[in-house]
């Protein structure tokens, strides 16, 4: 689905992001680097993925964007494009004043629905497999994004987690599978498949992360 498709439903996340977004922060940040403003990329070291190589971050500040303000990370899909969605949300990032971040998950570093899509849980593409080791998983890589753009731009305001497409399922999952999620809220658009919890379980633990 091509990005002008999500825009509509892009006006609608900002809204709600901005509805939802506590404005108290008292602390400041220690040692933030340098705001620039505009477009931008990043790299930073990454340790998830097939391999070790850098992971590169896209990024768009507005001018009105201060440390306390929303920060949204946005999942792109399967085409890997995460400067294009970067480019989709500038005019919300001017309107509401959000600082958004996009990392790019290459197939090179990601290959595959393994490693983008299911997180590496798997050692299989599309069918059942074996069960990784935790230490291989990808979603850690949330947490590792999150620290790097408090240090270099100072935030301390609350993170929004939205994924579409492949970014969606990969989303969904690290809200299941993630020891502790450091968002304030997580929102998947067009996934193309969703994790089944099994209803029993659901019932009686009532926000179990136990799914299959």
């Amino acid at each position: 689905m091509k990005i002008k498709s999500v825009r509509l439903s892009m006006f609608f996340i900002c809204l709600v992001i901005l509805l939802q977004v506590s404005s108290g922060c008292s602390a400041s940040p220690q040692k933030a680097a340098p705001l620039e403003v505009g477009a931008g990329m990043f790299t930073m070291q990454e340790a998830t993925g097939a391999n070790a190589n850098d992971l590169n971050v896209f990024y768009y500040c507005p001018a009105g964007w201060t440390p306390d303000k929303p920060v949204v990370l946005v999942q792109h899909g399967f085409q890997r494009n995460a400067q294009e969605y970067r480019d989709g949300w500038i005019k919300f990032a001017e309107q509401y004043d959000l600082l958004v971040i996009c990392p790019e998950f290459s197939e090179g570093k990601y290959p595959g629905v393994r490693y983008y899509n299911t997180g590496n849980i798997s050692d299989r593409d599309d069918e059942p497999g074996r069960l990784q080791p935790k230490d291989k998983w990808v979603f850690p890589v949330i947490q590792h994004v999150i620290r790097e753009v408090k240090l270099r731009f100072g935030a301390i305001g609350n993170f929004t987690l939205f994924g579409h497409s492949a970014g969606a399922q990969f989303v969904h999952r690290y809200m299941f599978f993630s020891d502790e999620a450091q968002v304030s809220q997580i929102i998947v658009a067009n996934a193309g498949w969703y994790i089944l919890c099994r209803i029993q379980i659901l019932i009686f633990l009532m926000g179990s992360k136990t799914c299959h």
